[in-house]
């Protein structure tokens, strides 16, 4: 995947956040302003973070070493909001029944810090109780929150979220039991896997050097330690 690429899969997805956003300017419910308010975060999520390139090896390799318990705390090591895109598809979802053969496939994942107050959902950078994950997709279905006009050209789209809490152990679900699990044990392997120093990144595009810290720009996960 070229820097170009992952630049424009992450430039088109923030236009279609921003043209949501937009359709909801004049929202008059409590439920359409909460809306908007989490597309703004997603988006911002988006905009300022280093799109990261999952080779099929590297997602299938920190899936596979991810301890359970989990702990979604651990994904904060790889940024408080970020970014990742699968070579391959992480799984197909329904977004929760388990029929893994049915649904859309999971192209990457952001997400972003959040608390719960009262029935709203709030960014929170400083003491998240949440990590709020979107599910982005190269396709779209009839369930979607969002007409698939408003993606215009966009490789990747917003099919839905999920939420994982930050202040306790996580048991991945099995398949059987949600098909979004291959795409969360995922998740959580890649933040284990950045907190203990296991992976490192090239900078795509960029000199050969490899570097755990390198700003927004897009990179790739280019070797996974045992």
């Amino acid at each position: 995947m070229k820097s170009a690429q992952l630049e424009q899969i992450r430039t088109d997805l923030s236009a279609g956040y921003g043209r949501i956003q937009h359709t909801l300017c004049g929202a008059r419910t409590e439920g359409e302003r909460q809306m908007r308010s989490i597309v703004g975060h997603v988006k911002r999520a988006v905009d300022t973070s280093s799109p990261t390139w999952l080779p099929r090896d590297i997602a299938d390799g920190v899936r596979e070493q991810l301890q359970i318990p989990a702990c979604a705390s651990d994904l904060l090591a790889a940024g408080a909001h970020g970014m990742v895109v699968f070579e391959g598809p992480a799984t197909r979802t329904s977004l929760g029944a388990a029929r893994s053969t049915a649904g859309a496939p999971v192209n990457g994942l952001a997400w972003w810090p959040a608390r719960l107050e009262e029935s709203s959902l709030d960014y929170d950078g400083d003491e998240p109780e949440l990590i709020v994950v979107h599910v982005l997709s190269t396709e779209i279905g009839d369930g979607s929150p969002w007409l698939a006009s408003l993606w215009g050209s966009a490789t990747l789209k917003d099919i839905g979220m999920f939420a994982l809490p930050l202040n306790q152990e996580i048991i991945p679900p099995s398949a059987e039991e949600d098909d979004l699990a291959p795409a969360i044990a995922t998740l959580l392997g890649f933040g284990s896997a950045v907190r203990e120093a296991r992976l490192i990144f090239d900078v795509v595009g960029g000199d050969a050097s490899a570097s755990r810290t390198v700003g927004c720009r897009p990179r790739t996960a280019a070797v996974l330690a045992a």
